[in-house]
């Protein structure tokens, strides 16, 4: 723990008391780190590992906000505003987590100044990201769209995606089930993937990242 707490250098930010109550939690592929409408029992800090950060409609429909690497800040303006979380956060793959009770950072991080300039900078972030995807989802058409899904979805050493719920990533991009399966099987023509019975598996990640406008789905 002591080693990503000197890598993101937390120490410069955080209250030593609040340190001495932060824990490391790993976590698995698939599992969701936090839910949208719950509130946060725990701030969480990103240090190995990718989310998928997503919010959804009384429907059940979805929307990709981004995908997000270490260093990711989890439970910032909740903490701030004192609400259920935004969005939900689904690991992509497995990693880990740095946690600290929020009733901790009520009672140590409210008062310190370095914190309140360090949330400041991850909240105007978040919204510039929310702003971003929202504006990314109306422009793009819906092959670039899935592009930066796949690429944002997998690494070169887990070069696949499961078919099994095709239909939430179709609502993830803003598409229907229908249409992308024509996307599908046209970048299948084009040779950069191949689908099989359970999955896509990426063929030419280059010509997918040039397809995904650099691969628009991740935070900068």
């Amino acid at each position: 723990m002591q080693s990503y707490i000197d890598q993101f250098k937390l120490n410069k930010v955080l209250p030593p008391q609040v340190v001495a109550h932060m824990t490391l939690s790993t976590f698995k592929k698939g599992q969701y780190i936090f839910t949208q409408g719950d509130f946060p029992e725990y701030m969480h800090f990103l240090v190995e590992g990718r989310l998928k950060i997503f919010a959804a409609s009384d429907e059940g429909r979805k929307l990709i906000i981004a995908f997000t690497q270490p260093f990711g800040v989890f439970g910032d303006i909740e903490f701030v505003q004192q609400q259920p979380y935004l969005n939900t956060g689904e690991a992509v793959t497995d990693g880990k987590l740095l946690k600290i009770p929020m009733k901790i950072m009520e009672e140590y991080g409210r008062t310190h100044f370095p914190f309140i300039q360090f949330l400041l900078d991850h909240i105007t972030r978040k919204f510039y990201e929310n702003a971003h995807a929202q504006s990314f989802n109306m422009l793009h058409s819906v092959d670039v769209r899935f592009a930066s899904y796949l690429l944002s979805s997998t690494t070169e050493f887990e070069n696949y995606v499961s078919l099994q719920h095709i239909r939430d990533v179709a609502d993830s991009i803003g598409t229907s089930y229908r249409h992308l399966n024509r996307i599908i099987a046209q970048l299948g023509e084009e040779g950069l993937i191949e689908r099989s019975q359970r999955t896509i598996r990426i063929l030419n990640r280059p010509q997918l990242y040039k397809l995904a406008k650099q691969n628009i789905y991740e935070e900068r």
